[in-house]
C-alpha cells in the first residue's frame, strides 16, 4: 500500500521563564515537540528577553538538540509572547513552531552597505526568485542598521506583491545589542530618512504644512547619543525631502523642530 503523505498544517507555541538559557530552551521545545504531535518541526521562531542575550547560544544550542527544526530563526525582543502570555520588562523565552508539508524554506541574511550612491543589499540567495511561486518572507530586522524602506524596496523588485510579515528585535540600546539569527544586519549605515517622508505625506492631506510638527515616535531616552542623532538626522532629512517635494523652500517660525543634527530649523513647512 502506498505511505499515506501528511499535508495537514501544525502549529504550536511555547513559553518559558527559566533563567537558565539551556533549561529554559529544552522547556521551549520540548513542549512544542509534544504539541507537534510527532510532525516535523519544519519552522521555528525563537525570541527571547534582553537577560538571555549574553547566553543565545546555549539557548538556541538546546532547542536544537530537542527539537532538530527544518529552519529555526528569532531574535531577542523587550517583550515576549506566547502561550496566551505577555511579558515584558521581565526574562522569558517564547518558541513558535510549524509543520508545513510541501513548503519549502530558503533562509537569507541581507547585509546593507551605503555609499555615495545610495545604499546596496547583499545576500540574496542565488537563484531564489526564479525558483519559486508566489514567495512568502518572515523578516527579522535590526531596528539600528536595517533600512526597512530600502529592504522593501528590494523584495518588490525581486517579487513584486509578495506578502512580508516580521517585526524589529529589541531588548538594545544601540546597534550591535540586539541578538538575532538567520536575520537582517547591517553595519556601520545611517538611518534612512524614507521612514519619515512616508509618514508626512500621510498627514499632508489632513494637516497643513505649517501645522504640522515632524517628531520621533517613540522618544530618545533610552538611546544612547549616536543613536539619538541619527534617529533625528533621518527625521530632519525626511523632512527636508518633504518640503523640496511640495515647493515649501523656507520652513515657519511657528512649525519648528531644532536638532543637533541640522544647523538649521528642520521643520516640515510655512
Amino acid at each position: 500500500m502506498p505511505s499515506k503523505v501528511q499535508t495537514t498544517l501544525k502549529f504550536a507555541a511555547a513559553v518559558s521563564r527559566e533563567r537558565d538559557s539551556r533549561a529554559a530552551g529544552s522547556a521551549v521545545a520540548q513542549a512544542a515537540r509534544r504539541d507537534l504531535e510527532g510532525r516535523q518541526a519544519d519552522l521555528a521562531c525563537l525570541f527571547f528577553s534582553p537577560q538571555y542575550a549574553e547566553s543565545a547560544e546555549e539557548l538556541v544550542e538546546a532547542v536544537r538538540q530537542e527539537l532538530s527544526p527544518r529552519l529555526l530563526i528569532g531574535c531577542s525582543g523587550e517583550g515576549v509572547i506566547g502561550g496566551g502570555e505577555e511579558i515584558e520588562s521581565a526574562a522569558a523565552v517564547t518558541l513558535w513552531t510549524a509543520s508545513l508539508p510541501g513548503v519549502a524554506l530558503t533562509p537569507f541574511r541581507l547585509s546593507a552597505d551605503q555609499d555615495e550612491y545610495g545604499i546596496s543589499m547583499t545576500g540574496w540567495p542565488g537563484n531564489f526568485d526564479e525558483s519559486l511561486e508566489h514567495p512568502s518572507f518572515l523578516l527579522l530586522a535590526d531596528p539600528f542598521s536595517t533600512p526597512m524602506d530600502e529592504v522593501f524596496s528590494h523584495l518588490a523588485d525581486r517579487c513584486s506583491g509578495a506578502p512580508a510579515i516580521g517585526g524589529l528585535a529589541g531588548g538594545g540600546r544601540d546597534q550591535g545589542d540586539n541578538a538575532a539569527r538567520a536575520a537582517w544586519h547591517g553595519a556601520g549605515i545611517r538611518l534612512a530618512p524614507s521612514a519619515s517622508t512616508a509618514r508626512i505625506r500621510k498627514a499632508l492631506p489632513y494637516v497643513d504644512p505649517g501645522r504640522l510638527f515632524p517628531c520621533t515616535d517613540c522618544g530618545l531616552v533610552p538611546r544612547t547619543r549616536p543613536a539619538a542623532r541619527a534617529k533625528l538626522r533621518a527625521l530632519v532629512e525626511g523632512a527636508q525631502m518633504v518640503r523640496r517635494e511640495i515647493g515649501v523652500s523656507r520652513p515657519s517660525a511657528a512649525g519648528s523642530l531644532r536638532s543637533a543634527a541640522s544647523e538649521g530649523p528642520p521643520v516640515l513647512g510655512e
